[in-house]
């Protein structure tokens, strides 16, 4: 897999940048190298600032 590989050439985190990517990766870490889920980092974003809308 992609995301081994590039943890293993020592990626610090591994962003999934496609909608797609998420539902193939499950994790929250593969080895060392955390796992960035950015649709979910978007829809967290969007959240908090619709907050502030109100």
């Amino acid at each position: 897999m992609a995301a081994t590989y590039l943890s293993r050439k020592g990626a610090q985190a591994v962003i999934l940048g496609c909608t797609e990517i998420p539902l193939a990766i499950q994790y929250d870490k593969i080895e060392d190298s955390l796992i960035i889920d950015a649709t979910t980092v978007l829809a967290r974003a969007l959240i908090r600032e619709s907050k502030k809308m109100n």
